[in-house]
């Protein structure tokens, strides 16, 4: 009971395209037959059965694939290795501003040195999640998503 397929469905009707016909096999599996008369069996989390609109038949829903942008993949590769490049500069900056009274003597370098610590903060966190992703532990993420929020 339930939804399965969490990336859509596709729906398997055999009055539509006899090749849609599936036969349900003893241990909860389905079988299907390709476009080449290749067996394809699918097992119980990888489909599901139910009526629609109130019919009496119960038709075959295949579970669709998630899709994989390659654009998105480089997106998290690329975006760490852009800010751990700018991390550095970002320090340097930083610890100029810091050093030199004439900079931040004024509120505009006052300013400057609260953007780049609040730009540092958030890109060493960011680029710390883009790199480790799901093998961060639960309070060390809570606490970099606080801080990439905040800064």
């Amino acid at each position: 009971f339930g939804d399965v397929c969490h990336h859509g469905k596709f729906w398997l009707d055999p009055s539509v395209s006899p090749a849609d016909k599936t036969y349900l096999m003893m241990d909860g599996r389905i079988l299907i037959y390709g476009q080449n008369q290749e067996e394809l069996y699918f097992d119980a989390s990888k489909y599901c059965l139910e009526s629609v609109n109130g019919s009496e038949v119960v038709y075959t829903f295949v579970c669709a694939q998630p899709v994989v942008d390659a654009q998105t993949e480089a997106k998290y590769t690329f975006y760490p290795i852009g800010m751990l490049l700018s991390i550095p500069f970002l320090f340097v900056t930083f610890i100029v501003y810091a050093i030199i009274p004439d900079l931040h003597g004024n509120l505009h370098g006052k300013s400057l040195m609260s953007h780049i610590l609040s730009l540092l903060s958030g890109y060493i966190t960011l680029t710390i999640i883009q790199l480790k992703g799901k093998n961060v532990p639960g309070f060390w993420c809570f606490s970099i998503a606080f801080v990439i929020q905040f800064s």
